[in-house]
């Protein structure tokens, strides 16, 4: 997933997960760049949500955004042993 705007040198970037559907989301401790890579995919993150919180700096003076959801759909066809192959990561982009 990836999120940008205005200059980028002086953007932050908070990236949240809901595992319930969208009802709460909690921060992804380390997302913090424009872009975030799923860990390895199972078919229990069906329907996870991501999204993205952009600030204008440290002091998010002219304020914050966030962006709309991104829902995580599994195929199961592409399970193997309750996991997406490692070689296959996710990114998402929003």
């Amino acid at each position: 997933m990836s999120a940008t705007a205005g200059v980028p040198d002086t953007l932050t970037y908070k990236w949240y997960r809901s595992i319930n559907g969208g009802v709460s989301f909690a921060e992804i401790s380390g997302a913090n760049l424009a872009s975030y890579t799923t860990p390895s995919i199972t078919n229990a993150m069906k329907d996870y949500q991501y999204r993205c919180e952009v600030g204008n700096g440290d002091s998010n003076a002219l304020g914050k955004v966030t962006s709309t959801a991104a829902i995580l759909y599994v195929n199961p066809n592409f399970i193997t042993n309750g996991n997406l192959p490692s070689t296959n990561p996710v990114t998402i982009v929003s």
